[in-house]
């Protein structure tokens, strides 16, 4: 699962995960949007395989009026996990 929380409402967050099994991608959230809040999840999952995982994660956020930047965005891969089922 992946999160994205500000310190105050913004009107518009939108927020996408993927998973990567070995390196390959096996599930891929799609983009939530979430309007008029302060955070905002998305998770991509699949039945657990012996294997090596690593999650990605996207965001763009628009801020509030006035604010510098309008918006912002990023995205990033999390640590390699090797998992056992």
């Amino acid at each position: 699962m992946v999160t994205l929380s500000c310190t105050a409402p913004v009107p518009y967050i939108s927020i996408r995960a993927a998973l990567y099994r070995s390196g390959s991608l096996v599930k891929d959230s799609g983009a939530k949007s979430v309007y008029g809040a302060r955070s905002a999840q998305n998770n991509a999952a699949e039945p657990c395989h012996g294997a090596t995982y690593q999650g990605w994660m996207s965001y763009v956020v628009q801020f509030p009026a006035g604010y510098v930047p309008p918006t912002g965005a990023s995205s990033g891969f999390g640590p390699t996990r090797a998992i056992t089922c």
